[in-house]
């Protein structure tokens, strides 16, 4: 019994040998997430970094207007460096021709120049002042990382055609224009950056329509908010134009970036119609055209019980989308419900609600002179009407307020109520055509 340990000596062994397993386990691996995260750190600090812009000092401008191009060398290396990030002074060649001799140059005399050139690239790109700072990039003996990375990248930086090298870099390696402009340490909010985007169209359109470069486009260069208006609008509409050439999926991915952008949302929505201000016609119809298209099929897929269309009115209508002004489903509860359940009818919300008994649907298309309505349930008769019999109608097409059957169904101020009988279609045909109506684009 002597030599039987007590439970303390157990204790104390078992702690011992825990430790040393402790000791000789190798070390745990990593978590994928860890290693995610150390990686973006090193690629952060590994990056070049830029000076924030600064705010120059009302008393230097002053200055440089008080001693004028004369004495412009009295100027101190202090106010020199405040005054190259002043846009509008630091693109003028006398203003350089202080600024840029090697006593007095400096890393962020450096930066607020290039900065201030890429602000006014439209004026300086043809000028000497791009000239004047590639000479002194070049010639820098200083140690920055920015200003190194810049010597070897001046075909981007400070070239007639580095907007054009960007956009390659862009739609070739998948990453946005704000991405590159951090990484180089340049803004991205100014006239070189609008050029780089808007080369990035340009390329997209005379690069054979090859499919990776028109989805790069939609995805990562139109949603940049560093966009001018004038020239976003402007590239919408070549794009929209060009459509006819994309696949039905990059047609799509354009239709759908259009719709859910803010700067221009559904055209037929009288509270969009500044965005398409500067957009052409035929743009913009073509784009009401897609979203036609879009209403009648999902109408007749996802509305009709088991999408049973006997009368053929889904073809029938499609044969019209380019005559469509405007169009919008008009919901039951019911199908309110499976519209908003079904995956590809969920995100879609150009639809109006029925009074809530109503146990039928209806589809409402605006022809400009005539607006037809047709209704989900067999039985049912598609209504036609001219714009100025049915002012309730016209005035609440996008209203959010419920429609009743009795205002879709007037039977004194129709010019037409035709049953679907095997006539239908030829007998509405001629109708159209009397109103100047005629199928296709």
């Amino acid at each position: 019994m002597a030599d039987t340990p007590s439970c303390y000596e157990i204790l104390s062994e078992l702690g011992r040998l825990s430790v040393n397993l402790r000791q000789e386990a190798p070390p745990l691996n990593p978590s994928d997430q860890a290693l995610a995260r150390l990686m973006k750190t090193v690629l952060k600090l590994s990056q070049p970094k830029k000076a924030r812009p600064v705010k120059c000092p009302p008393d230097y401008v002053r200055l440089w207007n008080e001693l004028g191009v004369p004495r412009a060398s009295e100027l101190s290396a202090r106010a020199i460096r405040y005054l190259s990030w002043e846009t509008d002074i630091a693109i003028l060649p006398d203003f350089q021709a202080v600024a840029l001799t090697p006593a007095r140059l400096s890393v962020r005399s450096l930066q607020g120049l290039v900065r201030s050139v890429h602000r006014r690239w439209n004026t300086t790109v043809n000028t000497p002042a791009i000239g004047n700072l590639v000479v002194a990039i070049s010639q820098y003996d200083g140690k920055n990382a920015l200003i190194d990375k810049w010597k070897h990248g001046l075909q981007h930086i400070l070239n007639q055609n580095g907007a054009k090298n960007f956009a390659g870099s862009i739609l070739n390696h998948n990453k946005t224009w704000e991405q590159y402009a951090d990484e180089w340490g340049i803004e991205a909010d100014s006239e070189f950056g609008n050029h780089v985007l808007t080369q990035c169209v340009t390329l997209c359109l005379a690069g054979r329509d090859k499919e990776t470069i028109v989805d790069a486009t939609i995805r990562l260069v139109l949603p940049s908010k560093h966009w001018r208006t004038d020239s976003f609008k402007s590239v919408i509409q070549q794009l929209i134009l060009a459509s006819s050439r994309f696949s039905l999926q990059l047609a799509e991915l354009l239709r759908n970036f259009i719709v859910d952008d803010q700067r221009l949302l559904d055209p037929r929505l009288a509270a969009n119609a500044l965005n398409w201000v500067g957009i052409s016609d035929a743009a913009r119809d073509t784009v009401i055209q897609w979203l036609s298209a879009e209403d009648i099929q999902l109408f007749f897929d996802h509305v009709l019980p088991h999408r049973d269309d006997p009368h053929g009115r889904k073809p029938f209508w499609l044969r019209y989308k380019g005559k469509v002004k405007r169009s919008r489903p008009i919901l039951s509860s019911l199908d309110e419900s499976r519209w908003l359940a079904n995956r590809e009818t969920r995100g879609k919300r150009n639809f109006g609600k029925m009074e809530y008994l109503c146990d039928t649907s209806a589809f409402l298309l605006d022809f400009g002179r005539i607006i037809v309505v047709e209704f989900s349930k067999v039985g049912n008769a598609v209504y036609v009407y001219e714009h100025r019999d049915v002012p309730d109608i016209d005035d609440s097409f996008w209203s959010p307020y419920p429609f009743s059957l009795s205002t879709l169904k007037q039977k004194d101020s129709c010019i037409e109520r035709m049953t679907h009988t095997p006539l239908w279609k030829s007998k509405m045909k001629t109708l159209l055509a009397q109103y100047g109506i005629q199928p296709g684009n």
